[in-house]
């Protein structure tokens, strides 16, 4: 269970107001936004942002959400210290260096989730079969199996992370995981979740993942 690795982990900036700025693009007001890296609109980064000052930037919206409802904005900078609240991407990848800390916790619980069972050939019954189920098109379906993957998931970590407690931080150890939201958008046949993970040392991170 090697294959997902994690590409960027970066802090959720506060914010205090969003609005529109023209047509195309919005405004968002709050504080130290001289180090925002990324702008998430709907989930998606946005093309392009500009940082006006330390307390205002405006970013364009992605060209598929032009003229529809803007759900959720967040502003995200390249520290891993300074906010609560952080959130994760990954893909696909050969590289082995190592990972500590936030990443690393999270990371061994996406190989569980992301892993069919039978699949790996050291730890056969290992996997949450999150990837197994793609390919239905009923949303009661979809949405029933990926809360069992997720759930499944967890009581493998769960059983896995006894094993390696002596071995890691509090900081590198899941206490809960949490499924926020799950919705399955038939149009694209899109299944997205948003996840909640309560580290052992406090520590709360959210991750938004689409398949």
């Amino acid at each position: 269970m090697s294959d997902y690795r994690l590409i960027t982990f970066k802090d959720l900036t506060p914010f205090t107001d969003v609005k529109m700025f023209g047509q195309t693009s919005i405004e968002v007001l709050g504080l130290n936004f001289s180090e925002v890296t990324d702008v998430l609109i709907n989930g998606e980064e946005s093309p392009d942002f500009i940082i006006v000052s330390n307390s205002k930037l405006i970013a364009d919206i992605p060209k598929k959400y032009i003229g529809t409802k803007i759900n959720t904005v967040s502003i995200l900078r390249a520290t891993q210290v300074k906010e609560k609240f952080s959130v994760i991407n990954f893909k696909s990848t050969n590289r082995q260096d190592q990972i500590s800390g936030r990443p690393y916790a999270i990371q061994r619980f996406l190989k569980l989730l992301f892993t069919t069972q039978g699949k790996d050939i050291f730890e056969p019954n290992m996997g949450g079969n999150l990837l197994s189920i793609i390919g239905s098109t009923d949303t009661a379906t979809m949405v029933s199996r990926a809360t069992a993957a997720v759930k499944n998931s967890f009581n493998q970590y769960i059983s896995t992370d006894l094993l390696s407690a002596t071995n890691t931080t509090l900081s590198e150890r899941i206490k809960s995981v949490n499924i926020k939201d799950i919705n399955f958008e038939t149009s694209s046949a899109t299944l997205y979740i948003k996840l909640e993970f309560v580290l052992m040392d406090g520590t709360t991170t959210e991750a938004g993942l689409r398949l």
